[in-house]
């Protein structure tokens, strides 16, 4: 089991070039569904791999790559732009912190739809708004939305339409079973004006992208809070 790693190169293959024996490196295994990571030696393709931010021990960067990509690249979807009112649903779970960072550091208003557990650690990324699902109906919450971000959401793809601006974007994160539900509800129940996009670590994955993650946690760009979401997961 396990798809995502971070550990020491101890064999390369007769043709990859850009990496040497000893060096530290994160990323995922092999496949569209990566596994076989929980091992004392995994196998994995070169452009599945970057070399570790050298700020980050091998138990933070570990926890990086699938749920990075994932919120990576459902950010990058949902082109969020400074100002933007942004709904993030599942914003306390792996996928839904990093979310959080990267739109944060895009300077919009974000409003958390997240479970009363996790109220302290969500409000300490600096959130504008916050939404108890287990308390209170976030479709009642008398707002509009310029993107609409659902991780591992449940909720029909209708249940977000009068949340969402028109020409508002709306993005599904989430696995594979997500992306055949999404598409089709968003064709069965097509929202006027907007867009319904998914996205997911598994379609998503790239050597640029964790390069991206890379750079962003050496730079200390969300690293307050990159650092105690990265060891709550580990653990």
């Amino acid at each position: 089991m396990g798809g995502e790693f971070s550990g020491s190169i101890v064999e390369v293959g007769e043709n990859v070039e850009d990496f040497q024996i000893g060096k530290k490196v994160f990323g995922t295994t092999l496949g569209i569904m990566p596994k076989g990571a929980w091992a004392e030696y995994a196998l994995c393709d070169k452009n599945n791999i970057v070399y570790k931010p050298h700020n980050l021990t091998d138990f933070q960067a570990a926890v990086l790559p699938l749920s990075g990509i994932a919120a990576l690249a459902g950010v990058e979807k949902a082109k969020i732009r400074k100002g933007d009112k942004v709904l993030i649903y599942g914003a306390s779970g792996g996928v839904g912190l990093y979310v959080l960072q990267l739109v944060k550091a895009k300077d919009a208003q974000i409003t958390a739809v997240y479970s009363s557990r996790n109220i302290e650690l969500v409000k300490s990324y600096g959130v504008d708004s916050v939404i108890d699902y287990l308390s209170e109906d976030f479709t009642k919450c008398g707002k509009l939305f310029d993107k609409i971000i659902s991780v591992n959401g449940y909720n029909p793809v209708k249940t977000y339409k009068n949340l969402l601006k028109v020409n508002g974007i709306y993005v599904a994160v989430g696995n594979a079973k997500q992306l055949f539900h999404t598409i089709f509800a968003s064709c069965l129940n097509p929202i006027s004006n907007r867009k319904v996009l998914f996205s997911s670590s598994a379609i998503s994955s790239s050597d640029s992208q964790l390069s991206s993650i890379k750079e962003m946690a050496e730079q200390g760009l969300y690293a307050q809070y990159l650092f105690s979401a990265t060891w709550r997961d580990a653990c």
